[in-house]
């Protein structure tokens, strides 16, 4: 079970089609599986197999290329953000120790400052139309459990770990997004996320399973949201998949009623809770688009869990996020592991994930391995790893599961238990509030509402007192122009933690 055999099977049907497009130009799936194949055959050549190659490259058409020709040389990459610290960029190639970088001219010499034995510059190697012995028997070889991809994050300890995701986890995840939502060779999405953040192999993976088109708009764009929904109409684009913090945004600012992308049928949200507010804006003016939340720590490939939005809702609720994608699993733990069910709705638990799309581990890491993937507490009778997420959720009356916080937001002050998450779904509720992020400073225990909009602290405090209890409330409230956001487009909780323990 190799994942280039999406591409292989998307060439061999639309070979003339486009497969994906950036701002320099596009590839064909018949050129896209050429230059792939031509690198697979340079890197066994070398005697390079199962073992990680660094791909040095910002998100591109020529990245999609080097992805897919590890993966047809048996080899698993590892995408290196180029702009990164060199310091985190050292701890990343620490642990993995490649011999080998897939590079372009402009990020040769950062892997060759990073010590990596043999540079490949992927405009030198020449692509191979046809099929050649040495690469189909190795392809052919590959099985599910081969590593596809290691992924890089830091979590909450800042230290980065490597995130072991097989050919088997992708592939279930593919084939079932593209089931789920029916999509076909119409396909067209904009990519937002960059390739080093796993958010973007929806985009990828499932474009090259229906032989669809993925669109790579450029980076600067995303700062403009006019100029951003003018590409989606100009590139007749059918499907976004896009971090929250960027809807909100969008929204906001009210673009969503300047521009209307004719074309786009599904929205999904990912990688954080989109608040409801901004959720009905985007529904107002998609009324016939299906629009769903997915779940999923890196850790569970991309997304473990699904909601398709089937109703309205309050700007005080909570966006469910729904159900398992087949083939996994969630479950519900009590901190001494006994099962929480469906029917004890409200009851907070930790996610713990098994099934096809868990990960395999943290490369190079036993200790953090055996912490965080673990037998399922629930028996002993055979060896069965959960992940555990942690996540805390409870079940609706509905029987859905709902995101509460993390596990480490959640608080304890004056003897009760104080989830943040809570507080945020308040806050987002007060009108004239757009955005917000809570975090709690243990130096001066102190819980700190960082906010978006056009409302005092003083009235934002007011009415959060009328929904939520005295002892939730924030001690502090400070409107910021807007939130800071991390390399993956999310709402930056470290940077406002820092702010928060400095402030006297």
């Amino acid at each position: 079970m190799n994942i280039a055999a999406l591409l292989e099977d998307s060439a061999a049907r639309f070979p003339k089609k486009v497969a994906v497009e950036d701002e320099y130009g596009c590839h064909t799936y018949g050129e896209l599986r050429n230059k792939a194949y031509g690198l697979a055959l340079e890197l066994l050549m070398h005697g390079v197999q199962r073992e990680p190659v660094a791909v040095f490259m910002d998100r591109s058409a020529d990245c999609i290329a080097a992805m897919m020709g590890a993966a047809y040389s048996r080899c698993f990459y590892t995408i290196i953000d180029v702009t990164m610290p060199m310091a985190r960029a050292e701890r990343i190639v620490q642990t993995l120790q490649p011999r080998y970088a897939i590079v372009n001219s402009e990020t040769a010499a950062m892997a060759q400052a990073l010590g990596i034995a043999h540079i490949i510059v992927l405009s030198d190697v020449q692509p191979y139309e046809g099929v050649h012995d040495l690469v189909a028997q190795t392809f052919a070889a590959t099985v599910g459990n081969d590593l596809l991809y290691v992924l890089f994050t830091s979590g909450s300890t800042g230290i980065p770990k490597g995130v072991s995701v097989p050919h088997a986890a992708l592939m279930n995840y593919a084939h079932q997004i593209a089931h789920i939502f029916g999509f076909d060779e119409s396909f067209r999405i904009a990519n937002q996320a960059p390739f080093y953040f796993d958010h973007s192999h929806l985009d990828i993976y499932v474009s090259l399973l229906v032989g669809g088109t993925l669109l790579i708009p450029p980076k600067k764009l995303f700062s403009y949201p006019v100029r951003i929904l003018d590409y989606l109409i100009d590139h007749e684009v059918t499907c976004l998949f896009w971090v929250p913090p960027l809807m909100i945004t969008l929204a906001n600012f009210k673009a969503l009623k300047k521009r209307h992308v004719p074309t786009l049928k599904t929205i999904m949200a990912g990688g954080e809770v989109l608040p409801v507010k901004q959720l009905m804006m985007w529904r107002s003016e998609y009324p016939d688009a299906t629009f769903a939340n997915l779940y999923g720590p890196t850790e569970t490939t991309v997304d473990c869990a699904y909601y398709i939005v089937d109703r309205d809702f309050s700007e005080d609720e909570r966006l469910p996020i729904g159900h398992a994608l087949p083939n996994n699993e969630l479950i519900v733990l009590r901190d001494d592991g006994s099962l929480i069910a469906p029917h004890e709705v409200g009851v907070p638990g930790e996610l713990c994930v098994r099934g096809v799309n868990v990960a395999l581990g943290y490369y190079n890491n036993p200790e953090a391995t055996a912490a965080s993937f673990v037998q399922n507490p629930l028996h002993n009778a055979y060896r069965d790893i959960v992940y555990k997420t942690g996540d805390l959720v409870s079940y609706n009356a509905r029987g859905e599961l709902e995101y509460r916080s993390r596990k480490d937001f959640q608080i304890k002050r004056m003897g009760y238990r104080i989830e943040l998450g809570e507080i945020e779904s308040a806050a987002g509720a007060v009108e004239g509030v757009t955005q917000c992020c809570c975090v709690f400073n243990p130096q001066r225990e102190k819980i700190v509402l960082y906010y978006v909009g056009k409302v005092t602290p003083d009235a934002l405090r007011s009415d959060l007192a009328q929904r939520i209890p005295s002892y939730m409330l924030p001690d502090e409230s400070q409107n910021l122009a807007a939130l800071p956001i991390n390399m993956n487009g999310k709402v930056d909780r470290t940077e406002l933690l820092r702010r928060a323990v400095e402030r006297r």
